[in-house]
């Protein structure tokens, strides 16, 4: 079997050093090519191609609300179609996806090839506390209240907040 694994770095490196033993053709997307990971028969994709899976995960801290939104959407219609030319190439059988972000991958290629990996819900629930806060608060647990979300300025820092609160990034 051919099987594309997209992960954090080494994530599962220990099973697929064992898929590779065992025949298989194993394809993830580590930055570059490892001699040790190559020597153990786990293929790296090109650098090219690791480079636009990368570029498929968090965007970068220094893009503005907007244009995170933005490249969210363009990433959104971007990534299917260049995951389908990764499994066309490879001739993949299966598809893991561990990367929480995109979690998305999972509503497209779950019915197209074997897909190893959390859907799209379950992603949001690991990624997303503002998602999970609400789906929890719809089911009827208690949760705290948000006093103030999104980015503070130096001179609203902390002001008009009601004492004792958390702070969470």
């Amino acid at each position: 079997m051919n099987i594309l694994n997209l992960n954090l770095p080494r994530c599962h490196f220990h099973t697929l050093i064992e898929l590779a033993k065992s025949g298989h053709n194993v394809y993830t997307n580590y930055e570059s090519v490892y001699e040790y990971e190559s020597s153990l028969g786990i293929k790296s994709l090109t650098e090219k191609e690791n480079r636009l899976v990368n570029k498929l995960q968090v965007p970068g801290e220094f893009l503005s609300e907007e244009e995170e939104i933005q490249y969210e959407k363009e990433k959104k219609e971007f990534a299917p179609k260049f995951i389908q030319q990764l499994i066309d190439k490879y001739n993949i059988d299966i598809l893991q996806v561990s990367i929480p972000e995109l979690g998305y991958l999972h509503t497209h290629f779950k019915d197209k090839v074997k897909y190893i990996g959390p859907s799209e819900e379950a992603s949001l629930l690991e990624t997303n506390k503002l998602y999970a806060k609400n789906l929890a608060k719809e089911i009827g647990l208690k949760t705290p209240n948000i006093i103030k979300h999104g980015k503070y300025l130096e001179e609203d820092y902390c002001k008009d907040l009601p004492l004792p609160c958390v702070e969470k990034p």
